[in-house]
């Protein structure tokens, strides 16, 4: 719950409810779980920001 709020934050979506919110949709868009889209997420955001 943590890890979805703070990157929730740092996306400038907001917290843990609307971060969830953006990631089931995505889900029901691609087939995913919703664990899969926040890893997803997580990595697309780390990388365009220099995190590795």
């Amino acid at each position: 719950m943590d890890d979805v709020e703070d990157l929730g934050r740092k996306m400038g979506i907001g917290g843990y409810g609307q971060m969830m919110a953006m990631i089931k949709t995505r889900c029901q868009k691609s087939g995913l779980s919703a664990r899969s889209e926040f890893c997803h997420l997580k990595f697309v955001y780390e990388k365009e920001h220099g995190h590795d």
